[in-house]
């Protein structure tokens, strides 16, 4: 992108447990195809994250208000179903 970038990062959920990756993983990927500035990665501890980068000539007040914004409305959107992929039961009784 340039030498200047602003990077943006935000956590999203705790790695997924062994038995619940590949799901995890489907979600986020299928995901990501839809964010305009932001995607689905994984840190170097294996959690979930939203990251994005920008040059700073992007930089607007405008412009991180959309970011924010989109931080915020892909959490609540793409949390729930991953801590229901977390906590499903392998075999429900």
């Amino acid at each position: 992108m340039g030498e200047r970038t602003l990077r943006v990062e935000a956590f999203v959920v705790s790695a997924p447990l062994p038995g619940h990756r590949e799901e995890a993983f489907r979600q986020c990927l299928s995901r990501n195809c839809s964010g305009r500035r932001l995607h689905f990665a994984l840190d170097r501890h294996g959690d979930l994250l939203l990251v994005g980068r920008m040059p700073l000539s992007q930089v607007t007040e405008e412009e991180l208000e959309l970011v924010l914004g989109e931080v915020h409305e892909t959490v609540e959107v793409a949390l729930p179903p991953l801590v229901r992929a977390f906590t499903a039961r392998e075999n429900p009784a």
